[in-house]
């Protein structure tokens, strides 16, 4: 997709992402768009040691908590100026 074409604004990109914006992911027939989606989905599908997630521990809800807290953070303290 090239932005500087306007590549995010054609029919075919806003049928993965309708605010025409990135990032965006398929997974198969799964399209994801939003920052913090995307990375919790590929921390909980594809960060995995053997049978354990190490990315995303989805089972130990403080970890995930403090993980979610930095998302956050960065979102509303870091994105803001990079607009």
């Amino acid at each position: 997709v090239n932005a500087i074409k306007g590549d995010h604004r054609s029919a075919d990109f806003l049928k993965l992402n309708p605010n025409g914006t990135f990032p965006v992911i398929a997974d198969g027939d799964f399209v994801l768009w939003e920052s913090h989606a995307v990375l919790r989905y590929l921390a909980t599908t594809h960060g995995r040691k053997g049978d354990a997630a190490f990315l995303y521990p989805t089972g130990d809800a403080q970890a995930c908590a403090r993980i979610d807290a930095w998302l956050d953070w960065k979102h509303n303290v870091l994105r803001p100026g990079a607009a």
